[in-house]
């Protein structure tokens, strides 16, 4: 029997791009969020995987395409083009190579940060390798001049928010996807991008995850499961708030995670474990039903990608005491739409 069919239509490891950011509305939430601090073990994600039966896309059924992977068949990813906007894109494809095109898989968006590209945000994050080897399908894009532009949805400078519509809904037609699970994820500029299409595409993207940047925009008008991770030595966006290395003015982690807090219905006040020398786990409970929320807090830790196996050390210290690919992909798997 093939799954139930569900089409669709659409409506860094470098800094943020001041330009960019700056034409975002960022709703400051006013206070922050107190917490105790006690030693203990870390916890793990709080909720089993939704009760969601797969509802696959247009793309089930279909047959498995050729050249997935290479020539030489060893290959993880492929690079791919699409036409968004009256404007060839590109983004690096990862497939599982046991796919059929019978069973939805989760999809994830992998997204780079300002300055970079696609080859070195899948190279830095390990998430293209890391999600095949769970069955997933990644996809990992191409910024247009290395920038994503973060607007209003009805502003000319949402192309990029066209884009993650068109390449979703591309993806979902070629392939069978599990639409109550396509996340968001990626560092800095693309951190701030998954978030701003969690909030602006809500019947989506399922959850996302955060590295170096927790900037919440607005509108969003759901719930958004999040886990984040951020140094308290990041000196592109300042841990304890300010203009950074950016530029920008942002405000403090704690101050913008009282924010997610909020948006997520959570008690004010996380429960905070000092799960190791370098890492301090914050995690927010009583959330709204299907949410969650978690802080990673990396002492000395820079603007960079938590258990990196790639050093960038013109941007501070990487803490191999965790791995935010695997923490975050957990989290993700804990977490999917409600289909009516």
């Amino acid at each position: 029997m093939q799954p139930a069919t569900r089409t669709r239509r659409g409506s860094g490891s470098r800094p943020l791009s001041i330009a960019v950011v700056a034409t975002v509305g960022i709703v400051i939430a006013a206070g922050c969020s107190g917490s105790g601090t006690r030693a203990g073990p870390p916890s793990t994600t709080r909720r089993p995987p939704a009760s969601v039966a797969p509802v696959g896309t247009a793309g089930c059924g279909r047959s498995p395409e050729p050249n997935l992977h290479g020539a030489s068949g060893n290959d993880t990813e492929v690079v791919q083009q699409l036409t968004s906007g009256g404007t060839a894109r590109t983004y690096r494809l990862a497939v599982p190579r046991d796919d059929t095109g019978s069973t939805p898989r989760p999809l994830v968006l992998d997204l780079h940060g300002s300055g970079s590209n696609a080859v070195e945000q899948s190279v830095y994050s390990g998430v293209p390798a890391a999600g095949v080897q769970r069955g997933w399908i990644v996809a990992t894009p191409d910024a247009i001049g290395k920038n994503w532009t973060l607007a209003s949805p009805t502003d000319q400078g949402a192309r990029d928010r066209v884009f993650a519509v068109d390449l979703l809904d591309s993806i979902e037609t070629r392939f069978c996807i599990d639409t109550a699970r396509v996340y968001a994820t990626g560092i800095s500029l693309g951190s701030a991008y998954s978030a701003y299409l969690a909030c602006t595409l809500p019947d989506r993207i399922a959850a996302v995850g955060l590295v170096a940047t927790e900037v919440l925009l607005a509108p969003c008008p759901r719930t958004v499961p999040a886990i984040v991770f951020h140094g308290t030595a990041d000196a592109v966006v300042l841990y304890n708030g300010g203009k950074g290395g950016s530029g920008i003015p942002l405000p403090a982690t704690r101050v913008l995670m009282s924010q997610w807090a909020a948006l997520d219905k959570c008690r004010p006040d996380p429960i905070v474990v000092q799960q190791s020398s370098e890492v301090q786990r914050s995690t927010w409970q009583q959330c709204a039903p299907g949410s969650d929320l978690i802080l990673y807090t990396i002492a000395g830790g820079g603007h960079t990608w938590p258990g990196a196996s790639i050093a960038v050390t013109s941007l501070g210290a990487t803490t191999h005491q965790i791995n935010a690919t695997a923490l975050i992909l957990d989290f993700l798997a804990a977490h999917s739409l409600a289909h009516a």
